[in-house]
């Protein structure tokens, strides 16, 4: 089985409709999975009647860890309860999918076993990433990542096991920082995976049809190729998953 899970909390349904109506419409036939750490229940059962499971968080978590880093424990524990082939994790309020996302990666992924994707420009030329990674880990992080491309947190995926692993030592790194910036959990991932400590992966950009990473192009000016409605690579072909749409 095959499984794709976001987390939200205090979003109205009109936040989440986008992302579960068209993961739906992508034909993915595995688990779709909501982890809820606040929603009310009429929107839950929109959910619901749509296809999407929700599921409580636990947030068993320190306080002043927030729902962003929060949600990556709770990925972790759901990914430990059953066998998973693959998983996917995305951000929700602004993402869409147009295709199915595990039959990318039943046809790129290949011997890796994480896929992430890059948003375009490495940190020395993005303010808030370069900001936020110097506030989380301090100014030796950013002089070690300053020339790395920026890898997106918000949609990451590959074999179950290696997402689970991901997730749970994403919001570890992240937990260290929790004092210092409200949000650290894409600077610890981007620290991770500089590191090495996630074997096999697959980094993809705008030449690959997996993830669209659109705030740092919509900021500077420049729009998707589209196609037919769809936001498409350089060879036409629609990406998977539209991120910051």
């Amino acid at each position: 089985m095959d499984i794709v899970i976001g987390g939200v909390s205090a979003y109205g349904y009109e936040q989440i409709r986008v992302w579960a109506r068209s993961l739906v419409a992508s034909g993915f036939a595995g688990r779709k999975v909501l982890l809820a750490f606040h929603l009310e229940p009429d929107v839950v059962r929109q959910l619901e009647a749509d296809g999407i499971e929700v599921l409580p968080a636990r947030a068993a978590g320190p306080a002043r860890v927030n729902v962003y880093m929060q949600r990556f424990w709770e990925i972790g524990l759901l990914l430990g309860q059953q066998r998973y082939r693959y998983a996917l994790t995305t951000d929700v309020r602004d993402v869409a999918f147009q295709a199915d996302p595990v039959a990318w990666l039943e046809a790129h992924l290949g011997d890796h076993d994480l896929v992430v994707s890059t948003e375009g420009v490495p940190f020395a030329d993005q303010a808030w990433n370069r900001t936020n990674l110097a506030d989380a880990f301090g100014p030796g992080a950013l002089d070690l990542l300053r020339h790395d491309p920026i890898i997106n947190v918000g949609v990451f995926g590959g074999r179950a096991e290696a997402v689970r692993a991901a997730a749970v030592e994403t919001y570890l790194l992240a937990l260290m920082a929790a004092d210092r910036a409200k949000v650290a959990d894409q600077a610890a991932f981007n620290l991770l995976l500089k590191w090495g400590c996630f074997p096999r992966v697959r980094r993809t950009d705008d030449r690959d049809a997996f993830a669209a990473q659109l705030h740092v192009k919509l900021e500077r000016g420049q729009p998707p190729m589209l196609q037919d409605g769809l936001v498409c690579n350089a060879a036409g072909e629609p990406f998977a998953i539209v991120h910051q749409y």
